[in-house]
């Protein structure tokens, strides 16, 4: 009966203690970043991935495992009689990391809608001139949330810019926007 009542008092504390970032308690935390959702617009045909590329290499960059943009168009793209179990065992990550796009103004605003698989969903934004930097302003605040450091964000440069964008038309099969 004593360990009945212990094992009784240990959950009700569980229950009620505010949720910590898997990440902050010292658990694998692997992510994966699915393409971006975009507002339509003029430069929307390369930010679906390379967004989605940007957000990833991020989040890397700060130590948050997260599953090559490769891996996942091509998990995407496979038809899904050939895929086994979900999304989140294909890619074997815990964290699935969805960005969204929107021209505001003669901004951009990105936000990232996170969701751990066990009931915990996290969400940051950030709005800069540059999609890019928004992206990697939003990924710092998601890290911020998920008990993770961001690495001090170097400015990119143009050719970088124009490297982000080979790299998306490269990862969406066209070879001649590449």
């Amino acid at each position: 009966l004593l360990i009945a009542v212990a094992l009784w008092a240990l959950r009700m504390n569980q229950r009620d203690a505010p949720h910590v970032p898997s990440a902050a308690r010292g658990d694998s935390l692997v992510s994966a970043v699915l393409p971006a959702v975009v507002e339509p617009g003029d430069e929307s045909a390369w930010m679906h991935l390379g967004m989605m590329d940007a957000v990833a290499a991020r989040l890397r960059s700060s130590g948050l495992p997260s599953v090559p943009s490769e891996d996942v168009v091509a998990l995407l793209k496979a038809p899904e009689a050939n895929r086994t179990g979900t999304l989140r065992e294909a890619l074997a990550a815990n964290l699935l990391i969805t960005p969204r796009v929107q021209r505001v103004g003669d901004a951009w605003k990105v936000s990232l809608d996170a969701d751990d698989g066990a009931g915990h969903q996290y969400t940051s934004d950030a709005d800069a001139r540059d999609a890019a930097a928004a992206a990697r302003a939003a990924a710092d605040k998601l890290l911020a949330t998920l008990g993770r450091q961001p690495v001090e964000a170097k400015e990119e440069s143009a050719e970088s810019i124009i490297v982000r964008r080979i790299d998306a038309a490269a990862l969406a099969d066209d070879l001649d926007g590449a």
